[in-house]
């Protein structure tokens, strides 16, 4: 799950010479940070959720220039109820507005154009179902969005939508328990997820999932030691090599809450570990 959890939302900024820091503060609300994404004219849009002192939470959207100004600030909220709703995951649409993905209990899909107006939203799932969330979404080729998340209780999770929120197929990979953390489409336009894959309550690995555009398993891996978590993959687009970055965590226990550090891993194309390297707060080793 893409989460930077924070008391004040913090965008920095590296161009070249041009270093900024933003730090944005809701009045009399704790403010998270989950996601951001390039929009058009090299500026930038946020994505999180805001707290009050109740624990209720409503759905948060920052469009920032590249100075580090914000430009626009978006709040939304469905309910007079305290809802549990957090935007975890954003991604810039071939119109210039915006996929949001994100739970209130329940997988949460927000389209907007570029000035956050409301295209359409939609929850899907019921009342009453275990807790679910998308944890990232992107746009594919012919317009359709693929999302990824969790549902408590069952495996990967992953679902196709068309470009007015109706749901296309959405399926549950029983054969990888666990969460879908993030999506990427591949160099032959099929999509590869990645996430954490349980074997039992104290060990987990890094899981890949590769599906077709219908939502067909086409292969499934496994990487990392006794505890890992594989929370982000992006496609390298380079003349001189292709392949595949994902980052996550790992642990040398099985407690979550113990020390851990961050885990890189490279693969090439067909899946393979080309190199994977640790990073912790003092050390850095690679293997």
């Amino acid at each position: 799950m893409k989460k930077i959890l924070i008391s004040n939302v913090i965008v920095l900024s590296i161009l070249f010479s041009q270093t900024w820091e933003l730090k944005y503060n809701y009045p009399l609300h704790r403010t998270y940070g989950t996601d951001i994404t390039i929009t058009e004219h090299n500026k930038y849009a946020c994505v999180g959720y805001i707290k009050d002192t109740l624990n209720c939470r409503k759905y948060l959207l920052l469009k920032i220039t590249n100075i580090g100004a914000v430009e626009l600030e978006k709040i939304y909220s469905w309910s007079d109820s305290c809802d549990y709703a957090e935007f975890w995951s954003i991604y810039s649409t071939d119109d210039n507005g915006f996929i949001i993905s994100g739970s209130n209990i329940r997988n949460v899909l927000l389209r907007t154009d570029s000035l956050g107006n409301i295209i359409w939203f939609r929850e899907y799932g019921r009342y009453g179902d275990p807790v679910a969330g998308l944890n990232d979404v992107i746009q594919v080729s012919g317009g359709n969005f693929i999302a990824t998340g969790f549902k408590a209780l069952s495996g990967v999770f992953a679902m196709k939508i068309n470009s007015i929120g109706d749901s296309l197929w959405a399926y549950f990979y029983d054969t990888v328990p666990g969460i879908g953390a993030s999506i990427v489409e591949d160099y032959d336009r099929n999509l590869l997820i990645t996430g954490e894959t349980y074997y039992s309550s104290a060990i987990s690995k890094i899981c890949l999932l590769k599906i077709n555009s219908d939502g067909e398993i086409i292969l499934t891996r496994t990487y990392g030691g006794l505890s890992c978590y594989g929370n982000s993959i992006i496609k390298i687009n380079s003349e001189k090599t292709k392949g595949y970055l994902i980052v996550g965590s790992q642990w040398d226990t099985t407690h979550y809450d113990a020390s851990g550090d961050i885990y890189f891993i490279k693969l090439n194309e067909e899946y393979n570990i080309i190199w994977e390297r640790t990073y912790s707060y003092t050390t850095e080793s690679d293997d």
